[in-house]
């Protein structure tokens, strides 16, 4: 007699945290050197996965988190096998005592038991640690029962006893539902949830079996009650499990209790939900209201007919009970394991979702006519419906609520559970109560039992069909929601039902729309099912406007379908625009078999438009014979030498079509040259189109001018891997201006081909400082979180975990230099902007700290925080640590939320012994250990040094100097330079001959006063 509440145990969560790798040792930091600390870290950046066991693999488990989802599965096997063997003995006993008429009032009182549990369980977060809530909670599931244990007697068997039970025992499945999900939700991230909660879930199938044959048993041996103390004690094992995985785990954990700025973060859905996603909601409140309604009309035909058509005694009851669930389990373990995700992937989450409503309305069809007896049909229908509530509806339940907003789907599935689920079971109850009450007054005996299981078959079959009707109305509602979900970026494509998906695009492309909805759904279309783009497009192309037309046409050519030639055929010989139509000859020629090309002369006319007619001639020129290539060469050859601007545009534009350029190479360089902008843009990307490796350095040179970037970007982007070893580089080649730099990484960011994620993965384990920031950035606005994936296979959770380490332990020595460097030990103007540097030093690495973050945990939650604490104001900042606190599991998580707190230098430095435990130094001598890490610092703040050092007459090491005069950056060696004037002028002196020939104009004209002037110290 399991709850759906109970019963939802199979359903995966859809948030939560997870864990990180394990902390460096902090005192194997403490007994190196400063460099050695950082350049140690460095090293050990990558995590290899290793092989723990061939048997992780194949249930899909990394190792990290292997330790986490075993406690879990043995936590809920033990529980539910405790839960399991209540649940029937105390059925017995209900039966025997009190008859299955008697249900109705357990119903309707769950609904209140569940509300109030709901209740006191979020009064118990606000006075207590999260971990401290659950623990105790999970005590109240065994407690009660040994309390009413020692009423269980032949004295006292039958009185208030065993309705208290049963009424407990509806009070477990909400404790055992808000355990699981909580504790599974912060163990847990999102990404690895869909890794671990298979397994665990399993943990309820596995209990069904364990449960259904050890019960007999156990109770041929020590008697039905002793049963219920068994069970008793195998929750309170349960409870240890989950005692020690919260003390093994305590970093998953929040400190303190829930506070109330953090239950205003969030509004309520029913006010935020606006239009279809609101109906949607609703709808899927709906469904699973409706779910509770059939399990309850079930369970408690089911019972009815055993107490009916069984005449044996209690312990015959619950051994039946007990068999049936064994057997149950059995189907349902080797569903789950084997049958479900085929299924789902195969046949789309609205198909599944239709199938339980639909084999229960067959069923009670058959049942209600005559095809199966009463009671061998309301066993089948139980059966069938177990079978598939907990394994078919519990795999696609959590896809309903994915389309949501995280901030309404949180709320929505908090409603359905809390509230919406045990309402739905009290009013199911009470409905009940009134109907057994009516046909109780018609009379008794076997004919009234007959009619009372006919109306309830008819009830049953009647609620199946709402439920199939919603279920075709949420589908319909289902592409609007994701749309809006999907350019707010907040799911991704591989989340999605890409069948259902799909023809609900269909059907939004032939409503009346706005061009800007059409757009979408056909951008869309062609990333989810870019091969059958131009079936589906084709018939609409009439309809469409002429910017929608091109669109189409554009998506239609990267997977041509001769079956498409007649319909585009027939738009070109209506009037188009010339864009489009260059787009839809482009779709003729280059699908067309054996194209009569002698048809694209009409287009060589000079009255025709100059971009129809460079696609007339590039086509041509593909696939022509000689005589008619000569022929488009000539036509192109004109364009390009046109005195129109845009003549050569399209001329240029052509050439990328034309695959063989021939004689029109000789226009290249003249066209790269060209007084116009446009010309020269679209020919950089015709270089790339055509492949003309010999001009790939005009791409490159094109980065550091603004006027051609961006069209060196797309250029460099469309040749994919060719361009890769150029784009690295000038992306690690440290005397590029920073801007040019960057613009390299992000062209490789959007390749996006598995050798590009590779590059810059590999960049960020051995990067720093900005290049870090940068390809971190990239990484994270990869689509599809394909990035983010990227970083999780090859470093692993440990990898980010190390990365953040780092950041913490660079953060402890810019602390420590601005303790030791403060106003009262260092005054003067380069003193100030040392400190000011150090201070942009640190804004930086919490900038890196929050990108790095978003790897682990949901961005949307991470920016929220970090924009909170941006903000500056005690509240925001109080606000934006409680989002982290609840949100991170990181083993440094309290080192780094005091860093992010408002706090002195001398407090976050202490929060960060562990990294590096801090020892007082000399101003002169902690400016020396500043330089040292001059690998990790900023180039404004290594000038910076050099310029105290000169202001203060510090010395440094010659190492030191003579590094930092082979720096990349011009300031930095200038600073040197005059560092050196004023503190080494003999060793200047020596220097300047090698250093005459700067490439910086600015060095050499420093350089060039100092001869003149001679080497005077500067004061």
């Amino acid at each position: 007699m399991r709850q759906d509440g109970n019963a939802s145990k199979k359903t995966q969560r859809n948030q939560g945290v997870s864990q990180s790798g394990k902390l460096s040792n902090a005192q194997k930091f403490a007994t190196k050197s400063i460099g050695e600390r950082l350049v140690a870290v460095m090293g050990n950046s990558s995590t290899s996965e290793g092989s723990r066991g061939r048997w992780l693999n194949l249930l899909n488990l990394r190792p990290e988190e292997s330790g986490r989802t075993f406690l879990m599965f043995a936590f809920y096997t033990l529980s539910s096998v405790g839960i399991l063997w209540l649940e029937v003995s105390v059925a017995a006993l209900f039966l025997g005592e009190y008859g299955a008429d008697s249900l109705p009032w357990i119903y309707i009182a769950s609904a209140g038991i569940g509300t109030l549990f709901g209740f006191f369980y979020d009064w118990l977060q606000k006075v207590l640690p999260l971990r401290q809530a659950i623990v105790l909670t999970s005590l109240l599931m065994g407690l009660p029962f040994l309390l009413f244990q020692l009423e269980l007697n032949p004295a006292w068997l039958g009185a208030y006893t065993v309705f208290l039970m049963r009424l407990w025992l509806e009070a477990i499945y909400v404790i055992s539902e808000l355990i699981t999900s909580i504790t599974a939700n912060q163990l847990f991230t999102i990404r690895e949830i869909k890794r671990t909660y298979p397994l665990i879930s399993s943990g309820i199938l596995v209990a069904d079996v364990i449960s259904g044959l050890s019960l007999p048993i156990l109770r041929g041996w020590v008697g039905l009650e002793n049963v219920i103390l068994l069970a008793c004690l195998l929750l309170l094992v349960s409870s240890g499990i989950l005692f020690y995985l919260t003390q093994a785990y305590a970093q998953f954990f929040p400190d303190s209790p829930r506070r109330r700025s953090q239950e205003r973060l969030s509004n309520d859905p029913a006010r935020r939900a606006r239009g279809s996603v609101q109906q949607y909601v609703w709808l899927v409140i709906g469904v699973f209201a409706l779910i509770q309604v059939l399990f309850v009309l079930l369970d408690f035909q089911y019972l009815r007919q055993i107490e009916q058509s069984l005449s044996v005694q209690v312990e015959e009851i619950a051994d039946f009970l007990a068999l049936f669930s064994a057997i149950l389990g059995i189907f349902e373990l080797v569903t789950q394991w084997f049958v479900s995700g085929r299924v789902v992937e195969r046949m789309g989450v609205f198909v599944v979702s239709i199938l339980p409503p639909l084999a229960i309305v067959l069923l009670s069809s058959i049942t209600f006519v005559g095809g199966f007896s009463l009671f061998v049909g309301i066993v089948m229908l139980k059966f069938v419906d177990e079978l598939l509530r907990y394994t078919l509806v519990a795999s696609v339940s959590p896809v309903l609520f994915q389309p949501l907003p995280e901030s309404i789907r949180n709320r929505t599935q908090s409603f359905v559970r809390g509230i919406a689920e045990p309402v739905a079971i009290g009013l199911t109850g009470a409905g009940l109560l009134l109907n057994v009450w009516l046909l109780e007054r018609i009379g008794n005996g076997t004919a009234v039992e007959a009619v009372q299981g006919q109306v309830f078959l008819f009830y049953t079959a009647a609620f199946a069909l709402c439920w199939l009707v919603v279920v075709v109305l949420l589908r319909s509602k289902y592409v609007d929601v994701l749309v809006l979900s999907t350019e707010r970026r907040q799911i991704s494509l591989s989340e999605l039902d890409l069948q259902a998906f799909k023809r609900s695009i269909v059907e939004a492309l032939n409503r009346p729309s706005s061009d800007a909805e059409r757009r979408s759904c056909i951008q869309f279309l062609t990333q989810i099912d870019p091969k059958n783009v131009s079936e589906v497009l084709t018939p609409l192309l009439p309809q469409f406007s002429p910017a929608l037309q091109r669109e189409s046409l554009e998506a239609m050519l990267k997977a041509p379908n001769p079956a498409s030639l007649k319909a585009v055929r027939k738009l070109t010989s209506s009037p188009l625009p010339p864009d489009v139509l260059a787009v839809a000859l482009r779709y003729l020629w280059l699908t067309e078999p054996d194209p009569d090309l002698n048809q694209l002369r009409d287009y060589f006319k000079p009255s025709i438009d100059p971009e129809v007619r460079g696609t007339a001639a590039a086509l041509m020129l593909r696939r022509g014979n000689p005589r008619q290539k000569a022929e488009a060469t000539d036509v192109l050859r004109k364009m390009l030498t046109h005195s129109k601007e845009r003549e050569r545009v399209m001329g240029c534009w052509a050439l990328g079509d034309a695959v063989y350029l021939q004689s029109l190479r000789l226009h290249i360089r003249s066209l790269l040259q060209d007084r116009s902008l446009r010309v020269r843009c679209a020919m950089i990307e015709a270089i790339a189109a055509t492949h003309l490796e010999e001009y790939y350095p005009v791409l490159l040179r094109g980065l550091h001018y603004k006027s051609t970037r961006e069209a060196s970007m797309r250029a460099l982007v469309r040749l994919e891997g060719e361009a890769l070893p150029l784009l690295i580089n000038v992306a690690e080649n440290s005397y590029k201006p920073e801007i040019v730099r960057s613009h390299a990484w992000n062209a490789i960011g959007q390749i996006g081909t598995s050798e590009a994620l590779d590059i810059l993965v590999s960049r960020l384990m051995t990067a720093w400082g900005a290049t870090r920031q940068t390809i971190l950035k990239i990484l994270l606005k990869l689509p599809q979180e394909r990035g983010i994936e990227a970083v999780a296979d090859r470093l692993g959770r440990s990898g980010i975990g190390t990365f953040i380490d780092q950041e913490l332990l660079f953060l402890a020595h810019l602390y420590a230099s601005l303790l030791d460097l403060n106003a009262d030990r260092v005054s003067g103007e380069a003193a100030t902007l040392l400190r000011r540097s150090l201070r942009d030093a640190e804004q930086d690495t919490f900038d890196r700290l929050f990108l790095l973050m978003r790897f682990l945990y949901d961005g949307s939650t991470i920016q929220a925080a970090a924009s909170s604490i941006d903000f500056d104001t005690r509240d925001s900042v109080a606000r934006g640590l409680e989002i982290l606190d609840n949100t991170l599991d990181l083993p440094s998580k309290r080192a780094l939320l005091q860093v992010l707190d408002r706090q002195s230098d001398p407090e976050k430095l202490k929060s960060l012994s562990e990294f590096l435990p801090h020892q007082p130094m000399s101003p002169s001598q902690r400016l020396r250990h500043l330089v040292e890490l001059r690998h990790f610092l900023s180039d404004w703040t290594l000038a910076c040094c050099f310029h105290l050092a000169r202001q203060q007459r510090w010395s440094l090491t010659a190492e030191q100097t003579l590094s930092c005069l082979r720096d990349p950056t011009g300031y930095v060696r200038e600073a040197v330079l005059a560092y050196l004037q004023t503190v080494s002028p003999k060793t200047l002196h020596n220097l300047l001959p090698h250093l005459k020939d700067d490439p910086d104009r600015l060095v050499r004209s420093q350089i060039q006063d100092i001869l003149t002037r001679g080497l005077t110290p500067e004061n």
